[in-house]
């Protein structure tokens, strides 16, 4: 599953640092055929995820998981259009729809969202941060192919609410309430996967052992190689079969104007903004970082690609030197142009010196390469 977490994780792996530069090559050459307007770099985060994407996919059978920008969570237009963006790239090399499914954040826009993609653009969407049962309906009712719920920050919010750490998981109101959405599913045998994310101890994973999968950290995975996860042997509890028995199926949550949020409690408001507000900030966070790399990257490829040679040379009245078959040194250079030698320079002239070879010297002072 791609998320920023990952990427970010990754990041200073040559791997990374490769899809990167690959990124930033295709829009400058891009723009090179003619500016079709919009952002350059946003242009480049789009190539990015579509590069990792298609590295990826090569590598892991099944699916490939990959993400709209988690910043653009209350603008439902921007996620469906960076999921078309997105697509399109795809769908240009055979990457099928159904082999394709993108994690949108669960907020009001964009579980709206969700159902546009999903019924307008048959697209699959994975709808996370969800945090309750009458959130996991609402994302059910937009048809989304799945709802992630994650389950250390929801376990941590009941605790924090009571003010206490329950050690009897089978009592915890968190996973009585993390039951009660995955048997409202089974009950009414919807359609959209359920999947546990974040887990704090192996002993969560048991408990909750009906989800259709979970995402473990590579140290989880490690630990797994040498643990057995411990599973629940009693049956779910009259209570989580009462509430999810009694919950509305279908639900018209999506037709409810100015939100279906307004009809929740206030403890159930609160639930899902403090889970929303939490996992958001930190996930925009890590986009901004890897963004940061990529805008780098994008600007220094531009910069080099836009440089006119004069801005390089810092040409005076020094007549050209007969052409001998080999290049001056960059020493020299700096030497006959009296230029000082700081870090830029010497790389824009390196890079120079490796394209034009022997005839950099013969380039029109004014050309733009």
């Amino acid at each position: 599953m791609l998320c920023p977490s990952a990427i970010l994780n990754a990041l200073p792996r040559t791997e990374i640092a490769y899809h990167i530069w690959v990124a930033a090559k295709k829009t400058f050459e891009e723009w090179q055929r003619g500016p079709s307007g919009g952002n350059r770099h946003q242009r480049a985060m789009d190539q990015f995820l579509f590069e990792l994407g298609m590295a990826v996919s090569k590598l892991v059978t099944g699916p490939h998981v990959t993400f709209v920008d988690p910043r653009k969570h209350e603008d439902t237009r921007a996620m469906i259009d960076h999921a078309k963006r997105l697509y399109k790239m795809f769908k240009a090399q055979g990457i099928r729809p159904e082999y394709i499914v993108f994690s949108v954040p669960a907020t009001e826009a964009g579980i709206i969202a969700a159902r546009e993609l999903s019924t307008k653009y048959n697209l699959n969407v994975n709808l996370y941060l969800v945090s309750s049962l009458i959130h996991a309906m609402a994302c059910a009712e937009a048809e989304a192919a799945a709802v992630s719920i994650p389950i250390g920050q929801l376990l941590d919010w009941y605790e924090r609410r009571r003010n206490t750490v329950h050690i009897d998981l089978r009592i915890h109101p968190g996973i009585e309430a993390i039951q009660t959405i995955l048997a409202y599913f089974r009950f009414n045998n919807i359609k959209t996967k359920l999947i546990g994310t974040d887990f704090r101890k192996f002993a969560e994973m048991g408990i909750l052992g009906d989800f259709d999968a979970v995402c473990v950290s590579e140290y989880q995975i490690d630990k797994l190689r040498w643990s057995t996860v411990p599973t629940s042997s009693g049956e779910t509890s009259p209570s989580v079969l009462l509430r999810a028995g009694q919950a509305q199926y279908p639900t018209n949550f999506l037709t409810v104007e100015g939100g279906f949020i307004k009809l929740l409690s206030s403890e159930s408001r609160n639930l899902i903004k403090d889970i929303m507000d939490g996992g958001l900030k930190e996930i925009k966070e890590k986009m901004g970082k890897i963004e940061a790399a990529v805008v780098s990257e994008v600007d220094r490829q531009f910069k080099v690609g836009t440089m006119k040679l004069k801005e390089l040379y810092a040409v005076g009245d020094t007549p050209k030197a007969k052409k001998t078959g080999t290049p001056p040194s960059l020493d020299k250079v700096f030497e006959t142009r009296n230029v000082a030698k700081d870090s830029e320079r010497e790389e824009l002239l390196a890079i120079m010196e490796c394209i034009l070879g022997t005839d950099y010297r013969d380039s029109d002072e004014d050309e733009v390469f």
